[in-house]
């Protein structure tokens, strides 16, 4: 016989093959020895450690076909239910390490641009100033723009955010090379996660976190809702400080996974927002023991056992959001068929509609709150309606009112010291309204719910708009050309648009959004209830969306007088202990306060001593949190998350860590001022109302009767008032300025600023005590960048106007990569005018015509305004010969400052340059529409 010419090949093949079985199944008889003691040992871990991760586990039935295959390097590998591939290749830790390594190289960190936050210093109160110096500092060290920032993550890092656990390979790679305080993993599958069980050591990689003084968080089986609420809920336990600067790493690619990280990137401001800070805690807490002293009526009825009767009437709780003017005439048809509860503003727009409000609610605690109120109608119209609000409401409002109740608000200072008190007094605590924030329509919705309402229709609580220039209902105080003394500001919609009711696109912001949540919440508290959300707002899970026209007419007239006095009897005087126990607090608060600073006073060399010191500072605070003293915590909570995230971050920004330490070091001697002025301010406050007033806010408090030289700065072009600042500088050194930051401006504007920082120009926001906390002299020259329509007529000041057409070519160079250029460019000018008093100016820019012509609309109100002492410079004329204004500001300030300056001031080629470059972003069409619309203005300063 003869034998193929490749026999021996084919011999040699099957025995490679049978050598390559052989070891293969040795392999996976080492790997089943193993992988069963790894998941006895991981269990009676996951028992100590995580029990109910450990009952989770037990109760897990895996599916029939459940099998990990053993790789040629002999781990373990998994395919995934619904999957046809496996999750790792033949050498799974191999291929871990070279993704790890990766990740860390070019990390991707979740984290906040701090100097975005606009805070003015006309607002006086001591955390809103020490925040600002916060920003100050992180803007004059030039943060953002270092070019050595954070290309590594090595050593140690606050928080790892790890999307995806696979079989536990990446976990045991990442924790190897860095030490993280604070460790989430999430990973949707929990069969991927029972399938680790067999593959890594958890009782070593637990131990070792542990050993580490860290946290373990594990998300096994999270939704996107879930997720979202579970970061939240622990943000809330242990401060959102282990959330906010994450190193984020997906381990696997999966559809599911994928959104689970989006979704938590789109809630990443929930985890850093909302909880108070210091001077909102002491006001509340003063307030609460004036209201006890006042013998007010608290809420003091168990949610449990409230039952209310079969007819269990209608609720309508108003808002004031723009889609309330398509159901006012609803509301005015059923007003009689509903109990009405009219949210904060949204009170004046209904008397305005002629329906009367059941009741009022309230939930803001300053001054300027009560301020408004006054201003917004006549004293005898609060007298017809009643009032429900919490224990942190401004004291003098209550007395407005028909009758009115408070509620306990959550996660206060003065609710935990309520509650305490009446519980040593009576064995027996006081019923908090769940989810009461952010919004006051938030407090409203918790109110009807929490007496027992299931009815509830919700009007103009929008937490938006779908159309981008209208917040409130035209009824609304903020859209009347007839309001009060006060400037009424809305909240800007900042965000991206977001899917609201019928698929429609609602712009919002944060704050907006975390009311929505709020609102979810809530109703998924009470689930027998039915709550429609009536018009083009945000959509609420757990509410239906609804139009107005298409609401069915309500039945008969319910009998308003026995339902309010329903609701009414739920309230009475509280019986608790007097306000004896006040001077222990001062004592025991000056002791927590005193000991915080000596922590935060310990010198510190390096990132991870500075680290440490920061989870001991938060650590000790938070050791309060679940004790009879919470309310020391819930004083102190809001500010120590408020500073402590960005000292976190300056910690890990930059490559060289000298560096993060010098800045950390800047930081913290902020930090440790405003603790030094919180212990001295705590015993003058913890039983003095609120004056946070109107008042503070007003440009004009500087300007009457001010021995100083003023001179008024507007520009349409922000270069130019750098520019100036640099010339004064130049002419005497002596000069100090007072003017806007301009650090939201491009980066060559603010190096321009920082030219002149040797002149002592200080830069900041107008406010009263600015003056003389500074020390300015008669002589000195102050310039206030103010909006025109601040001025009152008479000040003295410059107005540099631009060529229009260069305007909206930078407008259109800076949306250019949009998905919506004119959407952008009309929601920008809405937002520009929304800033000046003049309603006339704010009602010209419409959604209904083109940006275009809105632009013009906007030029030409905007520089046709009477300013009869303001002197009016071309920007193009002053770039090029900066001493023109010589001759204007010595006229104006009645002096001669004319001097020469010995050097050039910067190089201005490139501002002429860039105005060239402009122009290829505007169509001849478009520069032909700007010329004729805006004629009169162009031939008036000769362009």
């Amino acid at each position: 016989m003869t034998l193929p010419p490749n026999f021996q090949e084919q011999i040699n093949d099957i025995e490679q093959k049978l050598t390559q079985a052989q070891a293969h199944e040795l392999r996976e008889e080492k790997f089943a020895i193993e992988a069963n003691e790894r998941f006895t040992n991981n269990l009676a871990a996951f028992e100590h450690y995580y029990p109910d991760v450990f009952k989770a586990i037990q109760e897990f039935q895996p599916r029939e076909d459940f099998c990990i295959h053993v790789t040629k390097s002999g781990h373990g590998n998994f395919v995934p239910k619904g999957k046809e591939a496996p999750l790792y290749g033949e050498d799974p830790y191999q291929q871990v390490n070279t993704q790890v390594n990766t990740a860390l190289t070019n990390p991707t960190i979740a984290k906040t641009e701090y100097t975005k936050v606009d805070l003015l210093n006309f607002d006086e109160r001591l955390h809103i100033q020490y925040m600002q110096k916060l920003i100050e500092y992180i803007r004059k060290i030039g943060l953002y723009e270092q070019s050595d920032s954070l290309s590594e993550i090595k050593g140690t890092f606050p928080s790892a955010m790890i999307f995806g656990l696979g079989l536990g390979y990446a976990v045991e790679s990442l924790i190897e090379r860095v030490e993280f305080s604070y460790i989430f993993i999430i990973e949707p599958d929990f069969e991927v996660f029972f399938a680790s069980l067999f593959c890594i050591d958890w009782s070593k990689l637990i131990q070792r976190v542990d050993d580490e003084k860290g946290c373990l968080f594990l998300l096994l089986g999270a939704s996107e809702q879930e997720l979202a609420e579970d970061l939240s809920n622990i943000a809330e336990d242990i401060g959102a400080f282990c959330i906010v600067n994450s190193f984020c790493f997906q381990h696997y690619q999966d559809d599911k996974l994928s959104k689970l990280a989006q979704n938590f990137y789109s809630n990443y401001f929930r985890f850093q927002f909302g909880f108070g800070f210091y001077n909102d805690a002491i006001t509340g807490f003063a307030h609460s023991l004036i209201h006890v002293q006042n013998n007010e009526n608290f809420f003091n009825q168990d949610l449990d056992i409230i039952k209310r009767n079969e007819s269990n009437p209608p609720v309508f709780i108003v808002g004031n959001g723009p889609s309330l003017d398509e159901s006012i005439e609803y509301i005015k048809r059923n007003q009689d068929k509903a109990i009405i509860f009219a949210c904060g503003t949204a009170l004046g727009s209904l008397v305005k509609a002629g329906v009367n409000a059941d009741f009022h609610v309230l939930v803001e605690r300053p001054l300027r709150n009560y301020e408004a109120l006054l201003d917004m109608l006549p004293v005898g119209e609060y007298k017809k309606v009643n009032l429900l609000s919490v224990n942190t409401v401004y004291p003098d409002t209550v007395d407005l009112y028909k009758w009115s109740g408070l509620a306990l608000k959550g996660n206060e200072a003065g609710s935990d010291y309520i509650n305490l008190q009446h519980y040593i007094k009576n064995k027996k605590g006081l019923p908090f309204i769940p989810h009461s924030n952010p919004l006051v329509a938030n407090t409203a919705l918790s109110f009807s719910l929490s007496f027992g309402f299931k009815d509830i229709y919700l009007f103009g609580v929008d937490n938006g708009s779908v159309n981008e220039g209208l917040i409130h209902s035209q009824l609304s105080i903020y859209n009347d050309l007839h309001k009060g003394k006060f400037d009424y500001e809305e909240l800007d919609l900042d965000s991206d648009s977001v899917i609201g009711n019928f698929n429609k696109l609602i712009k919002t912001n944060s704050t907006f959004k975390m009311s929505n949540n709020q609102l979810e919440l809530l109703i998924s508290l009470f689930p027998k209830s039915d709550v429609k959300n009536v018009g083009d707002g945000l959509s609420i899970n757990g509410a239906t969306p609804v139009h107005s026209d298409e609401l069915i007419e309500l039945g008969c007239n319910i009998n308003k007088s026995e339902e309010v006095a329903f609701i009414k009897g739920l309230f009475s005087q509280i019986d608790i202990l007097s306000n004896s126990h006040v001077e222990r607090i001062k004592t025991v608060f000056d002791e927590i306060i005193s000991h915080l600073i000596s922590i935060a006073n310990e010198s510190v060399v390096t990132v991870k001593e500075a680290a440490d010191n920061l989870m001991r500072q938060s650590r000790y605070i938070y050791s309060f949190k679940d004790t009879v003293n919470r309310f020391y915590f819930n004083i102190l909570k809001g500010s120590l998350l408020y500073f402590h995230t960005p000292m976190q971050s300056v910690l890990y920004s930059l490559n060289e860590e000298e560096n993060n330490i010098e800045f950390y070091n800047g930081l913290n001697k902020i930090w440790l001022s405003y603790l030094s002025d919180i212990r001295n301010d705590f015993p003058v406050s913890c039983n003095k109302k609120c004056h946070w007033s109107f008042a503070s806010k007003s440009p004009t408090l500087l300007k009457q009767g001010n021995p100083l030289k003023v001179l008024q700065v507007y520009s349409s072009a922000y270069t130019a008032i750098d520019v100036l600042y640099q010339y004064l500088s130049k002419l005497d050194s002596n000069f100090k300025f007072v003017g806007r930051n301009l650090v939201d401006e491009p980066v060559a504007s603010r190096k321009l600023v920082k030219s002149f920082s040797s002149s002592e120009c200080i830069e900041a926001y107008t406010a009263d005590p600015l003056i003389s906390e500074l020390g300015f002299e008669k002589n000195d020259i102050i310039i206030f960048n103010n909006l025109l329509s601040d001025f009152i007529g008479n000040e003295k000041g410059v107005v540099f106007i631009r060529n229009p057409v260069l305007m909206y070519a930078e407008m259109k160079k800076y949306y250019i990569n949009s998905k919506d250029l004119e959407l952008e460019i009309t929601s920008k000018l809405m937002s520009m005018v929304k800033a000046f008093k003049d309603k006339k100016f704010r009602s010209i820019i419409s959604s209904g015509q083109s940006s275009l012509a809105n632009f013009c609309s906007y030029y030409n109100y905007k520089f046709n305004l009477n300013l009869n002492s303001m002197v009016v410079i071309k920007f193009e004329d002053f770039i090029l010969s900066p001493s023109i204004i010589n001759t204007e500001i010595a006229n104006l300030l009645d002096e001669d400052i004319v001097k020469k300056a010995e050097e050039e001031i910067v190089s201005l080629n490139s501002y002429i340059e860039n105005d060239k470059l402009l122009l290829k972003y505007i169509t001849n069409e478009e520069r032909a529409e700007i010329e004729a619309n805006c004629y009169e203005l162009l031939n008036l300063y000769g362009y």
